[in-house]
């Protein structure tokens, strides 16, 4: 009899290890799946797109502005788009980061400004971009969007517009993908005229 109760004993504790597994794995291992992919997002931000950090988008731009320099930017698992402003449908220059999060930074699908200069015709000071978020939810998961969208730049009197060009450039062809960790940025500035020119951010 002493024998079958420590047999019933023995079956009790392996059955309650299994059940305590099994509620880790349902419940545990998604929460921390999360809680990783939330500190991915807030990583990713405050990296590449805050202004506080002298790695971010817009901060490597403006070092590439005023000085012959080329910007490595990246170092995080997802996808670049490059969008080629189209002056004529007044369609602007963006450059986006995308990835895959179990978790959203926002419930939109449409893109919402986080910061920046949000009149046609920006001063320096201003910046000349706006930061945008977007989310789209695919199952179980999310596309994030973070995006830099480039206003036109009112400089030393001049008005530029401002451009992505890609290396191997068609301008046939307005968005590019990358599929890799790092993209490469550097600067040209051309005076059209007393009153207008252009600045070109090439990619690699």
């Amino acid at each position: 009899m002493k024998a079958i109760s420590e047999i019933v004993s023995y079956l009790l504790i392996v059955l309650l290890i299994f059940s305590l597994i099994s509620l880790i794995l349902f419940w545990g291992l998604p929460y921390l799946q999360k809680r990783q992919d939330e500190m991915k997002i807030n990583l990713i931000f405050n990296d590449l797109f805050s202004e506080e950090s002298s790695n971010s988008i817009v901060n490597k731009m403006k070092n590439s502005l005023f000085r012959k320099t080329t910007e490595k930017i990246g170092g995080y698992d997802g996808s670049w788009n490059i969008t080629v402003a189209n002056f004529a449908t007044n369609e602007p220059s963006s450059i986006i980061f995308y990835f895959v999060s179990r978790v959203s930074p926002i419930n939109s699908e449409e893109w919402v400004t986080i910061y920046g200069c949000g009149k046609e015709v920006c001063e320096i000071h201003e910046g000349f971009y706006e930061v945008k978020v977007s989310s789209e939810r695919i199952g179980d998961s999310f596309i994030v969007k973070y995006g830099v969208f480039l206003k036109k730049l009112r400089m030393k009197d001049k008005i530029y517009n401002i451009t992505f060009n890609v290396t191997n450039f068609d301008p046939n062809i307005r968005s590019y993908y990358f599929q890799t960790k790092f993209i490469y940025l550097s600067s040209e500035i051309r005076d059209i005229n007393e009153k207008e020119g252009i600045i070109i951010f090439w990619v690699r």
